[in-house]
């Protein structure tokens, strides 16, 4: 999670320094998304607190600090000031932005349900990326059970496939209701090679799931042609739909 801020920031400054609008593309209905300073701001603070915790727990790891037992279980606590953080309703710490997020992520999950439109679809890529985040999540969690590293690296490898899944899925009913949506134009080519991109990181998905499980030579050549493919399906779809690179009309 404190990856994901720092990303965010790296590129919104991007995107302000090179004159891309991407306000026009991220909002909807009257939500201001904030600077990247915003994000530089509370993406420090998280990682201030994160090392103060990790700090106090190689103290009590290496004997400095005794009879605390509680201390060794910081990662829990980051995870609980994570959460607090993106749902506190307050107006501090990028509140904005925070509350923006939340509601584009049940606009999400409400979808293909409700009309949707392009800040929707593209905002669902975002979530994609909290693949990583929820693994971490499942395992540390998981840990609270089992002290087995073994057990929790596959139980986090099972919820992240399940989540995947999950996404996938939606985005297959994200590209299907945005294709019926719109008869014609770009945004019907962008549905159509997205769902194509869609369908191939499903089976990228289940190859890297496999490939985790059984570890064999054959299952990662698999996985890797899949993930190649997949690849090429999303910058297609991306070069060809959505900047109209490489599309040499006459």
């Amino acid at each position: 999670m404190i990856w994901f801020n720092w990303v965010c920031a790296v590129v919104l400054f991007v995107f302000d320094h090179v004159g891309i609008n991407y306000r026009m593309i991220l909002m909807e209905d009257g939500f201001f998304l904030e600077k990247y300073q915003s994000f530089i701001r509370s993406a420090s603070l998280m990682t201030a607190i994160y090392l103060i915790l990790f700090f106090i727990y190689l103290l009590e790891a290496t004997g400095y600090i005794v009879g605390y037992p509680w201390i060794s279980n910081f990662g829990y606590y980051m995870w609980i000031i994570n959460i607090c953080y993106i749902l506190n309703p307050f107006k501090i710490l990028n509140y904005h932005s925070r509350k923006y997020f939340v509601y584009m992520l049940w606009k999400n999950l409400i979808c293909p349900f409700r009309p949707m439109n392009l800040n929707i679809f593209f905002l669902g890529l975002i979530i994609g990326s909290m693949a990583q985040p929820m693994n971490d999540l499942i395992f540390t969690l998981c840990s609270l059970k089992y002290q087995s590293e073994i057990i929790c690296e596959e139980q986090g490898r099972v919820g992240t496939f399940i989540f995947m899944l999950i996404f996938f899925s939606y985005r297959l009913a994200q590209t299907y209701r945005l294709h019926t949506e719109y008869e014609a134009g770009k945004i019907c080519s962008r549905a159509n090679n997205g769902g194509l991109a869609v369908c191939l990181g499903i089976n990228t998905v289940i190859a890297s799931y496999i490939y985790g499980t059984y570890d064999t030579q054959q299952l990662m050549i698999y996985w890797i042609f899949s993930a190649t493919i997949g690849t090429l399906a999303n910058i297609n779809a991306d070069f060809r739909a959505d900047w109209g690179i490489l599309t040499f009309d006459k």
